[in-house]
């Protein structure tokens, strides 16, 4: 059975990962070697991770996660910052303004960690959750600029607990923020740069702890203005530079008869990386500057030239000392070298990258492959039936919507009464179709105002967004003009099947999405014991 391998393979990741966090676990000595090693390099490591252990625990439950992910999400809180033990400790304990090469150099630490982790048979199930801890939600993190829900989970939920550890306890460059600003911090920044529904998750489980009180504002506090917790290396890029005048950048070296680097002049290093150290050690030849997927081609452009008249002209990529890529126009000859009486060839590398050509060129891959990762990510939110938002979607963007004070938020939760008879008398199919006109018709019904999602099966769920001043009357006309267009549509199917609503009304005391869900669930029980067919309106106590 599928199923119960299924539970199996869980159950036994599961305590995999939790005897690598048992002290007394032979298995937990690789993890006491890096996390001392990290411990070396940033003295606040060892509190800071037990601190988000116990809130990522708590969280964890609360979200209701199962054991596989709350094993890994104890390991992620201990080695998210691995990749950190690759970055010099100058750059790491910095107390001052990095430069942009140090960013980029700071930026890379959860790459690092992820080859790390990946490199070892007990962590692999973390590396890619530790790739993308620092993704934003608004999808201008890195490395990969993942948004939304195509950010790993447990990734998601590191992001939250890490920075309000970060931001309520004291760094070598800033005082500690008290845990209310530090609040206000995370719903500032939610729906940019945190998934909206964890950070409410996380403020309503810091005030079940009592951590915080219940009297949270979202209004900007002046005293957490110069504190940011806009993540590492997100700086505006410069797009004021003019393509057409740039400095011309290049290099000449020589090379012997076995295509051995032998000289080279002092634009080499800024070119390819490679210091004149690296050249020595590594016996750097040609071909290390040529990417293995170009290598055959470029042996063959290159000869077939050399044969024509012992020079070459040639366009490529070069491959830089830490795998980035160096768009380069080359101009190779042939000598023979009188000193050390042997045939030698001299190479001159034009740096190409920023001419109109390959920035252009390079601009239209970067579009094409950002346009590839939107429809991918835009998949990962929709129903794949009726293309709505399927539940963890709609819930992070109705949670969002909660966070904002100018609107009226109404949850509306519907049922299709006798979809199941229906379904099973018709079949599949017909079924199928109804479920895509019922998403259609919704759509169209709080297309101007609101959000649809399918909350599962036959259960749907929308919220429109009205003006703060809307009186209780005007909400029920509105939500009576929703409930008109969609019995139309259904009776042009089959008029069997009729509808139950439930609506809820969010008002000052509601904040999270959880709890105007059930309000509204409540409502829609309560239309259906009353026969179906019909809406209730959920009665705030307030």
């Amino acid at each position: 059975d599928p199923l119960i391998t299924k539970h199996v393979r869980n159950a036994v990741r599961s305590m995999k990962a939790k005897k690598l966090m048992d002290g007394t676990s032979a298995h937990s000595s690789l993890l006491d070697s890096l996390a001392q090693t990290l411990q070396e390099s940033d003295n606040c490591t060892k509190e800071h991770v037990k601190r988000t252990q116990i809130m990522g625990e708590k969280l964890g439950i609360r979200l209701g996660l199962n054991d596989v992910d709350l094993s890994n999400l104890a390991l992620l809180c201990l080695l998210h910052d691995i990749g950190k033990l690759g970055i010099p400790l100058e750059i790491l304990n910095k107390p001052g303004k990095l430069t942009e090469e140090e960013w980029v150099m700071m930026r890379s630490h959860s790459e690092k960690g992820y080859r790390i982790a990946k490199a070892s048979k007990e962590l692999s199930d973390i590396a890619d959750l530790i790739l993308h801890h620092h993704e934003c939600w608004n999808g201008k993190g890195y490395p990969d600029g993942l948004s939304q829900e195509a950010i790993p989970l447990l990734s998601r939920i590191i992001a939250v607990v890490d920075t309000y550890d970060a931001m309520t306890n004291d760094r070598p460059y800033r005082r500690a923020l008290t845990q209310t600003q530090a609040c206000r911090e995370l719903m500032r920044c939610a729906g940019t740069q945190f998934d909206p529904y964890l950070v409410s998750e996380f403020i309503e489980m810091l005030k079940s702890m009592d951590v915080i009180d219940d009297n949270l504002s979202q209004e900007p506090n002046p005293e957490t203005e110069e504190v940011s917790v806009k993540p590492m290396g997100l700086e505006e890029e410069d797009t004021t530079r003019d393509r057409n005048m740039y400095e011309v950048v290049y290099t000449k070296y020589d090379l012997d008869e076995n295509l051995r680097i032998v000289s080279f002049d002092d634009n080499f290093t800024q070119m390819t990386g490679y210091t004149a150290e690296d050249v020595k050690e590594y016996q750097l030849t040609q071909q290390d500057l040529i990417f293995p997927e170009d290598l055959a081609d470029y042996l063959k452009l290159v000869g077939k030239h050399l044969k024509r008249d012992h020079e070459a002209f040639l366009e490529h990529r070069l491959r830089m000392k830490d795998g980035g890529v160096r768009y380069v126009y080359c101009h190779g000859r042939q000598y023979f070298d009188s000193v050390t009486r042997s045939p030698r060839s001299q190479v001159i590398a034009t740096d190409i990258s920023k001419s109109i050509s390959v920035s252009t060129l390079i601009d239209r891959e970067r579009e094409s492959a950002r346009r590839s990762q939107q429809r991918w990510e835009d998949s990962i939110r929709r129903d794949p039936l009726t293309h709505l938002l399927n539940r963890m979607a709609f819930q992070n963007d109705v949670q969002l919507k909660l966070m904002d004070d100018s609107v009226t938020v109404v949850f509306l939760m519907f049922d299709l009464d006798h979809f199941k008879q229906c379904n099973d008398e018709k079949g599949h199919r017909f079924g199928d179709e109804l479920l895509m006109a019922f998403a259609r018709a919704l759509t169209t019904a709080v297309e101007d105002c609101g959000i649809a999602g399918r909350m599962g099966g036959d259960e749907f769920g929308a919220i429109i967004g009205m003006d703060r001043n809307s009186t209780y009357d005007e909400i029920e006309h509105r939500v009576g003009e929703i409930w008109n267009v969609l019995i139309q549509a259904l009776q042009k199917l089959d008029d069997t099947v009729t509808i139950s609503q439930g609506v809820a009304i969010a008002g000052e005391k509601v904040h999270t999405f959880n709890e105007l869900y059930k309000k509204a669930d409540m409502a829609l029980y309560e239309a259906k014991n009353k026969g179906r067919n019909r809406y209730a309106v959920y009665k705030n106590e307030e």
